[in-house]
């Protein structure tokens, strides 16, 4: 077992495998890979769960070579992992020590055989009850934990929506079963779906101001899988866009492109003063304009990351373009570029650099115009 009990990277789990990685527990984040980054180790005591465990614990301290630090509870197979990985380990091993756990053992010695028969055989018979009871319900919940589906972002029970023309991208992850389809559904009705996913990404562009309530659906052997609902709150569009920019240049243009989006929203102008309609994932528009604008909201990876998202290991690159989505603090809710689809990351803002302008083509898509960002394009 391995517990992170402070507050530095306190939401971090230990990857399972050789590979020492601490992975967030949202499905989306930078990774650490320990080997090579620890320091040293300092040890803070050794102790079990309860008097009957045969686990010993260890609980100690883990300092990294930048400076930042945890502190970690886990088992000795754990620590001595941890322990090669680092430059030394500070740990007390007295006689005082030694004396103190062999009176525990000879105490656990004398008071083991007095131990109530009754209460083992209870302790027994309760312990098969809930096993099997589990195992009737579905054994597969033992060893994966209960089925479950959650709206991971957007966080929290409910949001506000500011402006209604930039939508709401929505993040569901399911764990404890293999749904062969998630759905997304707004006030009852189904608007989005899925097969054979685990994870989706959908950008929902609400049809008016209001309130929506927001869940996410799958099933798993035959009964319905449901998340939380999420309340979302949107407001009537400003008469005049917070997000003005001035046009670098402007210019016609011609050729074809394809779009990339969940889907691609077409704008009146640069600004994303009002859309206009939306392009289906993959499909051919046609360039007639082409303009930049100083109002960017572009990004580029001012280093070499591992982040783990949408359910994998990914490795980003220096130089590697993102497209601003929501902003929180210093940690910014980015889109990137998948393959022929987009996917979310958060990372915080130091490993970011601010792409001054951004190319806008202006595009015809079953006769109708529109702006998209180059971004949305291959």
């Amino acid at each position: 077992m391995f517990k992170i009990i402070s507050e530095t990277y306190n939401d971090y789990l230990l990857s399972s495998g050789d590979d020492l990685i601490l992975v967030p527990q949202e499905n989306v984040g930078k990774i650490i890979f320990l080997k090579d980054h620890i320091d040293h180790i300092e040890c803070i005591r050794n102790f079990k769960k309860h008097i009957f465990s045969k686990e010993d614990l260890i609980e100690y301290i883990v300092f990294l070579k930048d400076g930042t630090s945890f502190r970690a509870i886990s088992d000795e197979k754990i620590f001595l992992k941890i322990h090669h990985l680092a430059k030394y380990t500070k740990c007390e091993n007295t006689e005082n020590q030694i004396d103190r756990n062999i009176f525990i053992k000879n105490y656990l010695k004398l008071f083991a055989p007095k131990i109530p028969i009754i209460i083992l055989i209870l302790s027994i018979v309760f312990a098969i009850f809930v096993f099997a009871n589990k195992f009737y319900n579905g054994p597969g919940r033992i060893f994966y934990g209960e089925p479950r589906i959650d709206i991971i972002y957007p966080q929290g029970d409910s949001i506000k929506v500011q402006n209604i023309e930039n939508g709401l991208y929505l993040e569901v992850q399911s764990s404890g079963f293999e749904p062969k389809k998630i759905e997304i559904m707004v006030n009852g009705s189904v608007i989005y779906q899925k097969q054979n996913a685990k994870d989706i990404y959908y950008q929902w562009f609400p049809p008016n101001p209001g309130i929506y309530k927001i869940v996410a659906k799958s099933q798993n052997e035959g009964k319905d899988v449901i998340s939380k609902t999420l309340t979302v709150y949107v407001e009537a569009h400003a008469n005049e866009s917070a997000r003005q920019g001035n046009l670098v240049s402007s210019s016609k243009a011609s050729g074809t492109k394809i779009a990339i989006g969940n889907p691609t929203t077409m704008y009146s102008d640069p600004n994303e003063s009002k859309i206009v309609g939306t392009i289906e994932n993959g499909s051919k528009v046609d360039i007639v304009g082409k303009a930049s604008t100083d109002n960017s909201k572009l990004y580029t990876l001012n280093e070499d990351l591992d982040l783990y998202t949408d359910g994998s290991f990914i490795k980003f690159q220096k130089g590697d373009l993102f497209r601003l989505y929501d902003a929180s603090g210093d940690v910014l809710t980015l889109m990137y570029r998948k393959g022929d689809s987009i996917g979310l990351v958060r990372l915080q803002n130091s490993y970011l650099d601010k792409v001054n302008s951004e190319e806008w083509y202006k595009v015809v898509y079953n006769g109708k115009e529109g702006w998209i960002s180059s971004f949305f394009t291959r």
